[in-house]
């Protein structure tokens, strides 16, 4: 049990089982706690550790059906897991995958916007914060990694920022954060056999590009 509670992968599969079982508020305990003890193994091992070599590892998904009342778009609902087994990632890792345990913060408090209305307005935010910090990370790490090995989670990344950002009203900011999502799909990255982009995101974020242009036009117009 010990050991469990020390596995920030182990804690992040218990949040994604929680989020999957409509439990966001222990969702996100799981991930905060997965994010402390990565954090902590870093401030152990800072001294140490090497700058991370230009490698590709595999990232791997789980999915939620989330319902949004933002039915007009899609959604990148794939939440991100790492390998659980003991030396199975490193430490100097850890940057990369506490970029994709914040992202699975936003989907939790993206879908608590979605089925709790009361406190839509501030889970929406939450969930702004946690990409936004996500996509932080991976902007810091694009030195250090294949463009590939990043890709899938920033468009994820970006596409969700869209959505949440056009649930608040402000159309203008979605629409340039979606902008620089849809350049993503226009990278030859994108179009090669070794990358972990599913069909589904690849064509639901075309999708929100063009509902997304058009309906800023129509409110500009």
């Amino acid at each position: 049990m010990a050991d469990t509670l020390l596995d920030p992968a182990e804690l992040n599969r218990q949040g994604i089982t929680c989020l999957t079982k409509g439990s966001s508020q222990d969702a996100v305990q799981c991930f905060k706690h997965a994010l402390l003890t990565m954090k902590a193994s870093l401030g152990k091992c800072s001294r140490h550790l090497g700058i991370p070599e230009l490698v590709h590892p595999r990232l791997m998904y789980d999915s939620i059906d989330l319902q949004s009342q933002e039915d007009r778009f899609y959604i990148c609902s794939r939440l991100m897991v790492f390998p659980s087994r003991k030396g199975a990632i490193e430490v100097q890792d850890y940057p990369l995958y506490s970029a994709l345990v914040l992202f699975n913060i936003g989907i939790a408090y993206q879908t608590r916007s979605s089925r709790d209305t009361e406190n839509e307005e501030r889970s929406t935010q939450d969930a702004i914060y946690f990409y936004n910090m996500s996509l932080h990370i991976l902007t810091s790490l694009q030195p250090h990694y294949r463009p590939n090995v990043l890709a899938p989670i920033r468009l994820a990344a970006l596409n969700n920022l869209a959505t949440a950002t056009y649930q608040q009203g402000n159309a203008r900011t979605a629409h340039d954060i979606l902008s620089e999502a849809y350049e993503l799909l226009n990278l030859d990255l994108m179009m090669s056999e070794d990358n972990d982009v599913c069909q589904d995101d690849l064509d639901g974020v075309t999708l929100n590009a063009v509902m997304m242009r058009w309906t800023f036009a129509a409110a500009c117009a």
